[in-house]
């Protein structure tokens, strides 16, 4: 297994604060997390909605 360094560590904190936004009501909760260049880390999670075409990311 390779080690996580810390960039890799701070992705996957961020991620898992993301899954705890998301709104699944079949499937699963999906999470992630992406660094840009500049270093400012974004994070999204799956919003679903009955309604198609209304979920959006919190």
């Amino acid at each position: 297994m390779a080690k996580r360094g810390k960039t890799e560590r701070r992705l996957l904190e961020n991620a898992l604060k993301a899954m705890d936004n998301a709104d699944v009501l079949w499937g699963y909760k999906v999470d992630a997390a992406v660094i840009a260049e500049d270093g400012k880390i974004y994070n999204g999670c799956n919003v679903e909605s009955w309604v198609s075409g209304l979920g959006g990311v919190r």
